[in-house]
């Protein structure tokens, strides 16, 4: 489950970064046939961050967040769908800047379920300092 956890949230990082360069290039109106590769890359992140949030659920850290995970996803995906109809016209730099707002703080979350997940998956010394007997 370590490994599953990690390489998701490997995954969940390069989607995260695809989706901010290629974002940038839709926003700068220099790469509109990525527009779908956008989307595609999208799905994949929101599913690294639920199959990141199962695993918290596994491993008993951060179930809120975990649930706050999944409900932020299907925010994220809905909101991403219905993106270019919502308020179109000059006053559209709005939507991006929430959409943009909306998948940073999906990635802050993916960001601390992969560590709650780390810490929680790894052995936790007993103590500081092996107990020694009386000195004789």
């Amino acid at each position: 489950m370590k490994t599953t956890a990690k390489i998701t949230g490997i995954l969940n990082g390069l989607t995260g970064l695809t989706q901010i360069v290629i974002g940038a290039m839709l926003w700068a109106g220099k790469a509109r046939s990525l527009t779908s590769f956008h989307m595609t890359v999208g799905v994949l992140f929101v599913l690294s961050l639920w199959t990141l949030a199962l695993i918290a659920g596994r491993f008993h850290v951060g179930k809120g967040l975990g649930a706050l995970a999944v409900l932020w996803g299907i925010v994220v995906l809905l909101f991403g769908i219905a993106q270019p109809q919502i308020m179109p016209g000059s006053g559209h730099w709005v939507i991006r800047v929430v959409h943009l707002l909306l998948g940073l703080a999906a990635m802050a979350q993916a960001g601390v379920l992969a560590r709650r997940i780390r810490a929680s998956a790894s052995p936790h010394p007993t103590s500081a300092a092996p107990e020694l007997g009386p000195v004789r």
